[in-house]
């Protein structure tokens, strides 16, 4: 199940600083889903639409599974650097999260995400 996870300015994301995003995976009754063995990948883009990919993360590099599924099921974290975002404009773009094992294909997250200019940069 897809779950709607807007990044809002409450997660102070600002350009060129390094942030940790955090999800958590739930089912359709929304009761979190153990994603241990999960293979997932977060993209960022201008819009819903848009297939340019700005920023993408993986389970390889980015994405960190918590290893703790019993007491924290379902969460995953997106590691963004900071040169992941220097070349960017403050605004709103568009981020998803999918899990991508091999016969696996589904949406987790979805939504807006608000990416801040700091006024010391």
């Amino acid at each position: 199940m897809s779950v709607t996870a807007n990044i809002t300015t409450d997660a102070e994301w600002f350009v060129g600083e390094d942030k940790t995003l955090t999800f958590t995976v739930v089912d359709a009754n929304n009761v979190t889903v153990d994603i241990s063995g999960w293979s997932l990948e977060w993209d960022l883009r201008l819009t819903r639409y848009n297939p340019t990919v700005l920023l993408t993360k993986d389970t390889s590099a980015g994405i960190v599974v918590d290893p703790d599924q019993v007491t924290n099921k379902g969460k995953f974290y997106v590691q963004v650097d900071r040169s992941d975002t220097t070349g960017l404009k403050a605004g709103t773009y568009y981020h998803a999260a999918a899990r991508t094992n091999t016969g696996n294909f589904d949406v987790v997250s979805e939504g807006s995400a608000v990416l801040r200019k700091a006024a010391a940069r």
